[in-house]
C-alpha cells in the first residue's frame, strides 16, 4: 500500500515537473520569436491565444508581469536547458543569484516561487531575512549554512546531475545591509553578510543553487552581494500598466469564473482604467472587497427568504431557486471606492487647500495658472523631459499653496499626486525627515506621470532667519539631491512643485535657486478693487481689513477678515431676532 502511494506521488511529481518543463520551453520559444523583451508587451487577456506567454503566465497565476518574467527566463533558464556535459564542455557558468526589487505588493515573491516551478527545481525554500537572526553567538551564521546544506550534500553525491535547489530570501535587505553601516557592537550583521557571500560564490560554491532575493530597498544592500557571480541579475518588478492590471483582475477572479459565479457585466478593461498605480496586492484587495459586498447581499437575501419561506433555509436551496452568490461589476466598483492605493493620487490633501474655492482676484492669477497648466500638459504629452521643477515665490499667506493645489487638481493624466509640507516633518528627527522626503520622491519616480508638491521649503529645511539664516544641513542636502535627480526609467515624468517665501538672494546662497527651471511670483492683494473681488467671492464684506489701513494685503488676512465679518453678522442677526421678539 505504501509503495503504491509513493509510486503515485512520484508519478504526480514527475508529471508536474514535465508540465513546468514544457511551459519553460514554450516561454523560451515565445521569447525568441519576439526577439527580445523590448517587443514584448502586455496584451488584453481576452485576446490571448493559448500558446502565448501571457496565457501561460495566467495559468501559473501571474498577471501583468510578462516583461520581468521573460527577462528572468532569458537569464536564468536559457543556460540550464543545456545538458550538464555540454555546459561543462562550453565552460558555461549558470546564474546563481537573482535580485527582484520594486515597490511592495507588486508580486516579487510570487514571481520567485513560479520561477522555481518553471526551472524544474525542487520545492523552493522560502527564507525570511529577520528569521535568520538569533541572539546566540554564531547561531545566525549557522542558520544561513543550514539553508544550503541539502543542496551541498546532493551535489557531492550526484555532481552536475543533481537537481536545482532554489532559495528565496524574502526581504533580503533585513539580512544583508551594507557592512559597517549599522552600529552593531557584536558584528553579527556583517558576519551574516560574509557567510551568505561565501555560500553563494565562495571557495566551495555549487552550481545546483539559485538564490533569489526580493526587496523594496535595493540601496540598502551590500555592494559585494550585487556583483556578477552572486545576485548578478537585477530585475525591477514595477507597477503594472493598464493591460497588466486587467490580467491581474482576471487572475484573481479566475475561481469565480470557473465556478460560474462571475457576473457577465464585469468589465476588466474598465476596471484597469479605474485603478491607475494599483499594485497586484491592492487589486487583490479590491476583489476581496467585492466578494464581501457580494456575500453581504447573499446574506440579506437568505435572511429575507428564511422569513418568507422557512422550509428553504439551506444554501443549496437558495442558490437553486433564489439569488445565488455572484460577483458583479457593482460589487467591485463599491470595493474600489474604499481602496486607497499607496501610489495613488492623495486627492484629500490637495482638496484641503481648496475648501473655499478658487477666486482670481486679479488678472495676473489666471494668466499664471494658464502658463503653469500648459507646462504640465506639454510635459505629460511629450515625455522628453523627465524632471520638471517649478518654484512659486511670494510672501507668507499670499495663497501659494492654494494656487498649486488648484493647478494639481486641473492637471490631467497625473495619476500620482503627493503633498509634502514642513509641518509633517516638524516632529521628526533629522534622519527620519530626510527619509520621508526621499521616500516621497522615490514613490513619485515609480509612476509614469507624477506630481509632487514640496510646500513651504523653509519649513522642510528648518530655515530660521537668525544671524544671516540657519538651516538644517542634512535636510538641505536632501532637497538639493532630490531636486536634481530625474526618474531612472525612461518615459517617466516627475513634476515637482515648490512654494517658498524666501527671496532670490537667499535661495541662491542655499543653492536652491538653480535647482528650479521655472520660477514664478504670486502677487499680493494690492488695491481695493482686488479686495472687493476676493471678498465678494467669499461672500463677506467688501472693505479691506483694518479699516483705513492701506494695502497690500495677504489672502490670509482677508480670509480672517471674512471670518470675523461672518461671525459679527451672525451675532447681529441673532440679536435683532431677540429684539424683535421682545
Amino acid at each position: 500500500m505504501t509503495r503504491k502511494k509513493n509510486a503515485a506521488t512520484s508519478n504526480m511529481s514527475s508529471q508536474q515537473c514535465k508540465i513546468a518543463s514544457n511551459a519553460s520551453l514554450v516561454l523560451l520559444r515565445e521569447l525568441l520569436k519576439n526577439e527580445g523583451e523590448d517587443n514584448i508587451g502586455c496584451r488584453d487577456p481576452s485576446d490571448i491565444s493559448p500558446t502565448t506567454t501571457s496565457a501561460l503566465l495566467h495559468q501559473l497565476g501571474i498577471g501583468g508581469l510578462d516583461g520581468p518574467v521573460i527577462t528572468l527566463l532569458r537569464r536564468a533558464l536559457a543556460s540550464r536547458l543545456l545538458s550538464p556535459d555540454m555546459a561543462k564542455r562550453l565552460g558555461v557558468k549558470h546564474v546563481r543569484g537573482i535580485l527582484l526589487y520594486g515597490p511592495p505588493g507588486t508580486g516579487k515573491t510570487l514571481v520567485a516561487r513560479q520561477l522555481a516551478a518553471l526551472l524544474h527545481a525542487r520545492e523552493p525554500k522560502l527564507v525570511s531575512g529577520p528569521e535568520m537572526l538569533s541572539m546566540w553567538v554564531g547561531k545566525s551564521e549557522e542558520n544561513i549554512r543550514s539553508i544550503f546544506a541539502d543542496a551541498e550534500q546532493e551535489f557531492k553525491e550526484k555532481g552536475s546531475h543533481s537537481a536545482l535547489h532554489v532559495i528565496i530570501f524574502d526581504e533580503i535587505d533585513a539580512l544583508t545591509r551594507k557592512r559597517g553601516s549599522l552600529r552593531d557592537s557584536s558584528g553579527v550583521m556583517d558576519s551574516c553578510v560574509n557567510q551568505l557571500l561565501s555560500k553563494i560564490d565562495g571557495l566551495a560554491a555549487f552550481d545546483n543553487i539559485l538564490c533569489i532575493g526580493t526587496t523594496n530597498r535595493k540601496d540598502l544592500l551590500d555592494d559585494a552581494l550585487l556583483r556578477p557571480g552572486r545576485l548578478e541579475v537585477h530585475v525591477e518588478v514595477g507597477l503594472p500598466d493598464e493591460a497588466g492590471r486587467a490580467q491581474i483582475f482576471q487572475v484573481h477572479t479566475k475561481g469565480f469564473a470557473t465556478e460560474g459565479l462571475l457576473a457577465r457585466d464585469v468589465d476588466f478593461p474598465q476596471l484597469a482604467r479605474l485603478t491607475p498605480n494599483f499594485t497586484g496586492a491592492e487589486i487583490e484587495g479590491v476583489v476581496k472587497g467585492g466578494l464581501s459586498f457580494a456575500l453581504q447581499r447573499q446574506i440579506s437575501t437568505k435572511k429575507k427568504t428564511e422569513e418568507e419561506c422557512p422550509s428553504r433555509t439551506s444554501y443549496d436551496d437558495l442558490s437553486s431557486g433564489f439569488a445565488p452568490l455572484r460577483l458583479s461589476m457593482f460589487d467591485l466598483l463599491r470595493a474600489l471606492r474604499e481602496a486607497k492605493p499607496h501610489f495613488g493620487a492623495k486627492s484629500q490633501q490637495w482638496a484641503t487647500h481648496q475648501r473655499l474655492g478658487f477666486i482670481a482676484f486679479r488678472p495676473e492669477v489666471p494668466e499664471l495658472m494658464q502658463r503653469l497648466l500648459s507646462i504640465l500638459e506639454r510635459a505629460r504629452h511629450d515625455g522628453q523631459l523627465p524632471l520638471v521643477t517649478i518654484l512659486l515665490q511670494g510672501p507668507a499667506g499670499a495663497g501659494k499653496t492654494a494656487v498649486l493645489a488648484r493647478l494639481g487638481s486641473l492637471a490631467e493624466g497625473y495619476t500620482f499626486r503627493r503633498h509634502l509640507t514642513g509641518q509633517e516633518l516638524a516632529s521628526l528627527g533629522e534622519e527620519s525627515a530626510c527619509d520621508a522626503v526621499v521616500q516621497a520622491v522615490e514613490d513619485a519616480h515609480q509612476c509614469p506621470r507624477s506630481l509632487l508638491m514640496l510646500d513651504d521649503l523653509e519649513g522642510l529645511m528648518q530655515y530660521v532667519p537668525l544671524q544671516g539664516g540657519r538651516v538644517s544641513l542634512p535636510r538641505l542636502h536632501t532637497l538639493l539631491s532630490v531636486l536634481g535627480r530625474p526618474p531612472v526609467k525612461q518615459s517617466r515624468v516627475c513634476v515637482v512643485l515648490a512654494t517658498t517665501s524666501l527671496d532670490e538672494p537667499t535661495l541662491r546662497a542655499l543653492g536652491l535657486w538653480e535647482r528650479f527651471g521655472i520660477k514664478e511670483v504670486l502677487p499680493l492683494v494690492e488695491t481695493a478693487d482686488h479686495v472687493a473681488v476676493l471678498m465678494k467671492g467669499l461672500g463677506g464684506a467688501s472693505q479691506p481689513p483694518g479699516g483705513a489701513r492701506k494695502g497690500p494685503w495677504t489672502v490670509r488676512e482677508l480670509l480672517q477678515e471674512q471670518a470675523l465679518y461672518a461671525q459679527h453678522r451672525k451675532h447681529d442677526e441673532k440679536q435683532n431676532k431677540i429684539d424683535d421678539e421682545q
